[in-house]
């Protein structure tokens, strides 16, 4: 059988969606936590699977598993052969990024009721900007003057807080690149929660989690892998034939010149080598995360976890949280038809199929189900979708879209009949500072989302007093407005970015409304599913729900997501 080599690594790096302000952050109380959930469950077949695994890809695109279908021969092999495989799976909220669509997912209800709206956002009872993860309380163990992580802003409980509330014994694991990934999926009490940092170069948690680390964390030590993968470097891991499902190597707007084609020779790059020991150095613990590196060290933690921790190895189940960031790195720099993510995928592909060979032996091949989604998609770089034919494709170059939101302020402004212009911070939209009174500010945002809903590259914008006036079940942009909106949350003013436009210099990215940012795989497999291609309209809400029927668990009644009784076999 093939394993990937066991390791940890210590280690956050720069990520795709930084936080605005890591340090300046106050914590807020922890939500209270139910005994158990409402309305029990079924269990798929006899007692239920004994192990449950949340598989989230960041920025995976539901298009890949088909336009990349004939080239793989592992895991999404397998997923397609012998999994319920929803065609038209969306996230139904508006702002598509990567804390939100997590959270979403674990608790089966959407942004404007668990609270996480977006990465960062304006907490208006703090009166400051904050990071989704951030919790000043709950320092990094080994750094206890990083900023601190925990789930205590996420509102709601999710699959792994009802399972703890069913089985006192059954155990929990979360582990991802990115922080808020592994925080937002494993819910508010889970055994492990780890993520990457580079200055730690591996993988760390917080002591909102544990005091110490597991025993078996120190016996891994640095992995001769990552050495190897520096030292070769990232090429192709196929033949350069198949990668015809893919652009040229070379094209312009894939991350920096000089940088941007295979193969990727670290030991060459300045600034990545150890200057003592010609080994990796900081900078490519850095730059680990945006090759496929980074899932290795996931998956490698992932796979001694489920040993150590003996997750599915007695009768009361167990949850298993993995999200694979590296696709969002890597997504973001090269772009959905570059090379470097059909060969990321390849890889995956690859790794999925030693995952679930390891599960298969380690649990029994009917001990276990899995769900694969992804957190959100992404928008391609228009130039490719203008070379496609796709003839409204724009980038937006990131000073133009500053000198529209400011001509839109002034103009705002002067047409409420304000002295001078408030102070706006730009926070998935604008959020209007200052002592205005309430009939101005209602005038001053008025005018305001009436020109930015003028500007070019925007379709429409909403004030928060039109948003929260919309029914949550709406369907429309309003209505996925209305489902990422907080009322202590949001911003003031809300404007939406037209299909197939992308602002600043990414060659991917993500955040709207549109089906390019929201159409995300969903694939359920293991016993008791009921295999097949399901074309019909879902949402990410309607996991947390379904798994928690397969495992027997009780589902709360007041979810937003529903239980997808069709993929479920009864007795």
């Amino acid at each position: 059988m093939l394993l990937l080599p066991i390791l940890v690594l210590a280690c956050t790096v720069s990520q795709g969606e930084a936080p605005a302000d890591e340090e300046a952050d106050t914590a807020t109380e922890s939500p209270v936590l139910s005994e158990a959930p409402a309305t029990p469950g079924t269990p798929v077949t006899g007692d239920g699977p004994r192990l449950a695994v949340v598989l989230v890809v960041d920025q995976m695109r539901a298009d890949y598993l088909d336009r990349f279908a004939h080239l793989f021969d592992g895991g999404f092999a397998r997923l397609l052969a012998s999994g319920a495989v929803f065609t038209d799976a969306h996230h139904d909220h508006a702002v598509t990024s990567t804390a939100p669509g997590h959270a979403t997912i674990a608790t089966g209800t959407f942004p404007a009721t668990h609270g996480i709206v977006a990465n960062d956002f304006f907490d208006r009872n703090e009166d400051r900007s904050v990071y989704s993860g951030l919790d000043e309380e709950a320092p990094l163990l080994g750094f206890p003057d990083a900023a601190g992580r925990s789930p205590r802003r996420l509102r709601r409980e999710g699959l792994a807080d009802w399972l703890k509330g069913s089985y006192s014994s059954g155990k929990v694991v979360s582990v991802a690149l990115k922080d808020r990934s592994a925080i937002m999926m494993g819910g508010h009490r889970p055994d492990l929660a780890y993520w990457y940092r580079a200055a730690a170069r591996g993988l760390v948690t917080s002591r909102y989690y544990a005091d110490d680390h597991p025993a078996w964390l120190a016996t891994l030590g640095l992995p001769v892998l990552i050495e190897e993968f520096y030292r070769e470097g990232w090429d192709r891991s196929r033949e350069i034939e198949v990668y015809d499902a893919s652009r040229e190597d070379d094209f312009p707007g894939e991350y920096r010149e000089g940088f941007r084609t295979f193969p990727y020779v670290f030991s060459e790059r300045e600034g990545m080598a150890d200057e003592d020991s010609g080994g990796p150095g900081p900078g490519f613990y850095d730059f680990l995360p945006y090759t496929p590196l980074g899932d290795d060290v996931v998956f490698t933690f992932a796979m001694r976890a489920v040993q150590e921790e003996a997750l599915g190895a007695d009768e009361t189940p167990d949850v298993l949280f993995i999200g694979a960031s590296s696709a969002d790195y890597i997504g973001h720099r090269w772009g959905p038809y570059s090379q470097e993510v059909q060969d990321y995928y390849l890889r995956l592909d690859r790794r999925l199929g030693e995952f679930f060979h390891f599960l298969d032996e380690q649990i029994g091949p009917d001990g276990w189900i899995l769900v694969l989604s992804a957190d959100h998609g992404a928008t391609p770089m228009p130039e490719e979708l203008a070379r496609r034919g796709v003839e409204d494709a724009r980038r937006v170059p990131s000073r133009e879209r500053r000198a529209a939101r400011q001509a839109a302020v002034s103009r705002a402004a002067e047409m409420a009949g304000l002295e001078e212009e408030p102070e706006i911070r730009w926070i998935s939209g604008a959020i209007v500072r200052g002592d205005l009174d309430r009939e101005s500010l209602d005038a001053f945002t008025a005018a305001l989302a009436r020109e930015l809903a003028s500007v070019e590259f925007y379709d429409t914008a909403f004030t928060a007093i039109q948003i929260a006036d919309v029914d949550p079940r709406s369907t429309g942009l309003a209505g996925r407005f209305r489902r990422s909106w907080s009322r202590d949350r949001s911003a003031d003013v809300f404007v939406h970015l037209k299909p197939n436009h992308l602002v600043g210099s990414d060659a991917a990215s993500h955040g709207t409304a549109n089906d390019a940012d929201s159409h995300v795989p969903m694939v359920f497999m293991g016993p008791g599913v009921v295999a097949g291609r399901y074309d019909g309209p879902v949402r990410t809400v309607d996991l947390a729900p379904t798994m928690a029927a397969m495992l027997g668990l009780p589902i709360p009644e007041d979810l937003d997501g529903r239980v997808l009784e069709d993929v479920i076999e009864r007795d």
